[in-house]
C-alpha cells in the first residue's frame, strides 16, 4: 500500500529550571519548542534537554498521532506501538544495545521521559531538527502510514475542555439498568435477525446520554453501566449453540425535525456515534473478520435525504461525512463527540427534533440488543425537542410512525 506522508511541525515549549538524574544534567529550557498541525502541543509534563537530546514524557508521547505506550512500573519495561511497529525499550537503558553514552529512557520526579527523535524513528515517523536564528530547536516530525485518528479525530485539550463545558451546562438523560428493548423485526437487509435474548453484558447497557452545544457543535457523550472492553468480548449463545462476538455498537440520533439554514427549509439526518471492533462494516465484516485492538470510536453526520437507497436500501443524504471530534472508548465507561453545526446549517439556540438509541451489533445478529432512551415501545424513544445550549427538553412523545 501506498503510504501517506503527512507533515507535522512540531513545537515544545518548556521553562527553565534544572535537575540531576543519572549524574547527567537535565535541563528544562524555553529554547526548545513544539507545534502539531499547526497548534501548540499542551503538554501535560515541561519536556526536557539532556545531553542534547530532547525528551518529552511518555504520557506526552503517548498522545502523538497513532502511537500507544505501555509501561512497566516493576521490570521497567517500556513498549511503544504504532500499527505494525513495535519498540520496547527498559528505563535506564540505551536504546541501542551497547551504546552506553545513547539517550535512554529515565526517570525524572517520578515522571518517565523519553527520547523523542530517537524513539520515534522506530515508530513510522521520520524527523529533522533545526536551531532557529534565536537558538530555538524546532523539531520537525513526518508521519509515514495511516491512523485512525486521520478519519476520526480525537478532542485536543482544549476542545475536551469546551465539549465538558458544553455537556456541563446541557441536559442528562439517566437509563435504567437491564432495559434492552424487545425488538425483532425479522430479516434484516444482512440476512440476520435480531437477538429476542440480549446477552447481560453490562458495557452494551446505557446509563445514561448527555447531550449540550456550543457555538460549533453539538456535543453527545454515552455513558455506560461497565467498562469497555478493549478486546473484543466473546458469548456462547446456547440457544443457537453458537459462539458470538460483540461486533460494535451505535448510538444514532435520529434528527426528525430542524431547519437547515444550508438549504433553506426544514430537514432531517442523522448524527451517529459508534464504537467497532470490527475494521469495515456489516456487509463485509461476516467473513475472516479483521479486529481493532483497542476499538475504534467513531462518527457520521448525515443531513438532507436526496430520496435515492444505496445498495443495500440505505437512505443515501446530501451531506455524508466523518467530520467532528471524538472520545472515549476502550479503558472507560463512556464515548462521546462533537458533530460541526454547520454540516446542519444549525446554530447555537436553534431548536431540533430527535430521538436516542443504543444499537448493538454481533456476528449472529444485527442487532444483538437496542436500548431505547425514553423507552416508549418502539426501536426509537420518545421524541426530544431541544434548544442547542440549553439546559433542559421538551418530551413530545412516541413518535408518529
Amino acid at each position: 500500500m501506498k503510504q501517506v506522508l503527512c507533515l507535522f511541525f512540531i513545537l515544545v515549549v518548556l521553562f527553565a529550571g534544572c535537575s540531576q538524574s543519572n549524574q547527567n544534567e537535565v535541563t528544562e529550557t524555553t529554547h526548545i519548542k513544539i507545534i502539531l498541525g499547526g497548534e501548540e502541543v499542551i503538554l501535560t509534563k515541561p519536556a526536557l534537554l539532556k545531553n542534547d537530546n530532547v525528551y518529552i514524557s511518555l504520557e506526552d508521547m503517548d498522545s502523538l498521532p497513532g502511537i500507544k505506550i505501555t509501561y512497566n512500573e516493576s521490570t521497567g519495561e517500556i513498549t511503544a506501538m504504532r500499527n505494525t511497529a513495535n519498540l520496547t525499550m527498559q528505563l535506564g537503558q540505551p536504546l541501542k544495545p551497547g551504546d552506553n553514552n545513547g539517550p535512554s529512557p529515565f526517570l525524572n520526579q517520578g515522571v518517565v521521559y523519553l527520547p523523542l527523535r530517537d524513539a520515534i524513528q522506530y515508530l513510522e515517523y521520520n524527523s529533522q531538527q533545526e536551531t532557529s536564528p534565536d537558538e530555538t530547536i524546532v523539531i520537525t516530525l513526518i508521519k509515514l502510514g495511516f491512523d485512525i485518528s486521520d478519519l476520526w479525530h480525537p478532542f485536543s485539550t482544549s476542545e475536551l475542555s469546551a465539549a465538558e463545558a458544553a455537556l456541563a451546562a446541557g441536559v442528562t438523560i439517566l437509563d435504567p439498568q437491564g432495559d434492552w428493548a424487545s425488538v425483532s423485526e425479522g430479516i434484516q437487509p444482512d440476512g440476520r435477525t435480531d437477538n429476542t435474548h440480549p446477552y447481560p453484558l453490562d458495557f452494551t447497557d446505557v446509563k445514561s446520554v448527555t447531550f449540550g452545544a456550543d457555538s460549533q457543535y453539538l456535543y453527545l457523550k454515552v455513558e455506560l453501566y461497565d467498562v469497555i472492553p478493549n478486546d473484543v468480548v466473546y458469548w456462547d449463545n446456547t440457544e443457537l449453540q453458537k459462539q458470538d462476538f460483540i461486533s460494535g455498537m451505535g448510538c444514532n440520533l435520529a434528527l426528525m425535525h430542524f431547519f437547515n439554514r444550508n438549504i433553506g427549509r426544514d430537514d432531517t439526518g442523522l448524527i451517529q456515534l459508534g464504537l467497532s471492533y470490527i475494521e469495515g462494516n456489516i456487509w463485509t465484516f461476516l467473513e475472516n473478520p479483521v479486529f481493532y485492538t483497542p476499538p475504534v470510536v467513531a462518527i457520521s453526520n448525515f443531513a438532507t435525504p436526496s430520496g435515492n437507497k444505496d445498495n443495500h436500501n440505505e437512505d443515501i443524504y446530501l451531506v455524508s461525512n466523518s467530520e467532528g471530534r471524538v472520545g472515549g472508548g476502550a479503558g472507560t465507561n463512556y464515548f462521546m463527540a462533537a458533530f460541526p453545526l454547520s454540516n446542519f446549517g444549525l446554530q447555537l439556540g436553534d431548536t431540533i427534533e430527535f430521538n436516542l438509541a443504543l444499537e448493538v451489533g454481533s456476528l449472529l445478529f444485527h442487532h444483538e440488543c437496542v436500548d431505547v432512551i425514553l423507552d416508549c415501545g418502539f426501536k426509537t424513544g420518545e421524541t426530544i425537542r431541544y434548544q442547542l445550549g440549553a439546559n433542559t427538553y421538551e418530551n413530545l412523545g412516541p413518535p408518529n410512525l
